[in-house]
């Protein structure tokens, strides 16, 4: 999560005699009184949320609604995002143990039959004990698409999700209606953050305009994987090569040919790596 679209307060609240510090994120959206769609989606997808529970999901607390702006409420994580941790010293960051995470998580939602729709290294948090955690499902897509947040200027951010979007959701076709996310496209964007991981840089980094990163996806062109991971990474040789892999086939043009989560966390699992240590 980043500072550009959400508000933090931390507050010291009493569960079980331990003192838990929480987060609470203003959405960027009004519910007035009109917006009884609005409304009812994320009324269904906070449900939905608050009844997930894996190590590797970001448990939902609640919500709170000042006036007519809803804020989500969850448990703080000091560390940020995975786009903070592997920022701040990449040699304490076991790559494998992060990839395999996500990928656990992922693969729980979509077990779920829940499409996440925004996976990214921002929307990945990181508790204390090192464990990547999947945040912000559903509500990102539902806001995205009330407010028509993806607007293709020269202006745009290039943080943008559509870096991470898959091929077909970037296609449009007058008069056929766009595709919605899918389990597939989740699987481009997680290969969109193993990119990242490892070559530390966004997906398309070069392309300063999400506009250019839109025709560069719709023609066919991917990121340039790197032959050697990232300066300071501990991957060896034969991981590196693997995610690598995993990269390629998350990418594939058609979804019906991009690997299911329980395959890439087959691959994962089969690689070695050596026990992940704070450097913080």
């Amino acid at each position: 999560m980043t500072s550009e679209h959400l508000r933090c307060r931390i507050i010291h609240q009493k569960q079980s005699s331990a003192i838990v510090k929480i987060a609470i994120k203003r959405l960027r959206v009004r519910l007035n009184d009109d917006e009884t769609e609005l409304i009812e989606s994320l009324t269904r997808e906070m449900t939905i949320w608050a009844a997930l529970d894996h190590p590797n999901i970001l448990p939902f607390i609640g919500y709170v609604l000042e006036g007519v702006y809803p804020s989500l409420v969850s448990e703080w994580m000091m560390l940020g995002s995975l786009r903070d941790f592997l920022k701040k010293d990449r040699s304490g960051c076991n790559i494998v143990h992060l990839a395999l995470g996500i990928a656990e998580g992922l693969k729980y939602l979509h077990d779920k039959d829940v499409v996440h729709s925004d996976i990214k290294p921002d929307n990945v948090l990181i508790s204390e004990s090192y464990q990547p955690l999947i945040c912000d499902f559903g509500i990102s897509r539902m806001i995205n698409s009330s407010q028509t947040l993806l607007r293709l200027s020269k202006q745009d951010n290039p943080k943008g999700t559509i870096r991470w979007m898959a091929i077909e959701l970037l296609q449009f076709t007058e008069g056929v209606p766009p595709q919605l996310h899918s389990k597939e496209s989740d699987v481009w964007a997680y290969g969109m953050t193993l990119y990242e991981m490892i070559s530390n840089q966004w997906p398309y980094a070069h392309l300063k305009q999400d506009f250019l990163v839109l025709s560069a996806v719709t023609s066919g062109h991917l990121p340039k994987l790197p032959i050697l991971p990232a300066t300071g990474t501990r991957l060896s040789s034969a991981a590196h090569s693997e995610i690598c892999s995993i990269c390629t086939r998350c990418w594939a043009e058609k979804p019906e040919e991009r690997p299911t989560t329980t395959r890439i966390k087959q691959s994962l699992s089969s690689l070695s790596d050596d026990p992940l240590e704070s450097t913080l």
